[in-house]
């Protein structure tokens, strides 16, 4: 229902009955907004949908991470330490913070502990 996005006063079908067809327009005179029925069943249908989407955790676009940024990511999101991270990975420490640098920059987030957060909600690493 875009209309309803770009506010207008009345909705109206062109099946609205005459009766009805008044008082939409005399509440529409007081600065009421006029919907037939069906539209706001429709509407709130929409929005029920909408509320639905919300409250379901968001599924953003996979941010463009590495191959190896998302194993860097998968260990973080296990709590390894970056000296443990770098061991099972086979590089240098060093390496292992660039990787969390470039992950937390990526995805716009402050330290460690919400890229971790932010990789389980998403759903781009699972929960051990």
């Amino acid at each position: 229902m875009r209309s309803s996005r770009v506010g207008p006063k009345a909705n109206l079908l062109k099946t609205v009955k005459s009766r009805d067809l008044i008082d939409m327009l005399l509440g529409v005179l007081r600065g009421e907004a006029a919907v037939s029925r069906v539209i706001a069943r429709k509407l709130w249908e929409e929005f029920a949908e909408q509320a639905k989407k919300q409250e379901a955790p968001s599924l953003l676009p996979r941010p463009n991470l590495t191959r190896r940024e998302m194993e860097v990511l998968r260990f973080l999101s296990e709590g390894f330490s970056d000296k443990a991270i770098a061991s099972r990975l086979g590089i240098s420490q060093r390496t292992v913070k660039n990787h969390v640098h470039n992950i937390l920059e990526k995805l716009q987030l402050q330290n460690r502990v919400q890229a971790a957060a932010y990789a389980l909600r998403q759903g781009l690493v699972k929960e051990t």
